[in-house]
């Protein structure tokens, strides 16, 4: 004990270096979540159903990611909504090689699909996208392929199992930094009205939040 006294100021700042060095090679969260935190979209979805009939209309894509692209209206898509869908395909063929397109399935191109990718009452019709992310992120590729779209005067829109975890992994960091925040603040508040002093909640949050952060960083240098 006597020698922990002595040397409190050695152990602090090996704690501090330890801590520095953990945190600063350790790898970042939200990337072990998107590798390992995958979420499966369940059998019998809408998207995982898409996927199927796109899978069978064109087969199983190995260099990339499937996206399909639905044109829907619930009156049955009429002349003009059909020339806007084709218009905004050849958009996107235009802009192939900057959105990372490597294919476009449609029944426009293969009237032989027309069976598998139109609805037979002619209110959705399914286009089928094979996408590479090259050094972009799903969210950045994602939003390049509506912005490519976004004058299309039908209703649209993109649909697959890679962007239903980017939207699931959005929502979860959103809500966990709102969380956070609630969580910090109501803890103050009650430490404050238990110790009745500004100084005092300070050193056991403060160890908490060394373990935390300690704890954190080896869980995800384990994680790798």
């Amino acid at each position: 004990m006597k020698f922990v006294v002595k040397a409190r100021w050695f152990i602090i700042g090996l704690w501090v270096l330890t801590i520095f060095a953990l945190v600063s090679t350790s790898h970042n969260m939200e990337d072990l979540v998107r590798d390992k935190g995958q979420i499966s979209v369940p059998d019998g979805y809408t998207s995982t159903k898409a996927d199927e009939i796109l899978d069978d209309a064109a087969g199983e894509d190995e260099t990339g990611s499937r996206v399909a692209l639905v044109f829907h209206s619930e009156q049955g898509l009429t002349d003009k909504e059909l020339a806007e869908a084709e218009r905004s395909i050849r958009e996107l063929k235009t802009n192939q090689e900057k959105l990372g397109i490597t294919e476009i399935t449609t029944h426009f191109d293969t009237p032989d699909l027309k069976d598998q990718l139109v609805a037979k009452d002619g209110k959705t019709i399914l286009v089928g996208i094979d996408v590479k992310f090259n050094d972009r992120t799903p969210a950045e590729t994602r939003d390049d392929l509506y912005e490519t779209i976004d004058s299309a005067k039908v209703d649209h829109y993109y649909t697959s199992s890679w962007m239903i975890d980017e939207d699931l992994i959005s929502s979860s960091q959103e809500g966990l930094k709102k969380t956070e925040g609630i969580t910090i603040v109501f803890i103050l508040l009650v430490l404050f009205l238990v110790f009745r002093s500004i100084a005092a909640p300070i050193i056991p949050l403060l160890t908490v939040g060394v373990t935390y952060i300690t704890s954190q960083s080896i869980d995800r240098r384990l994680s790798r």
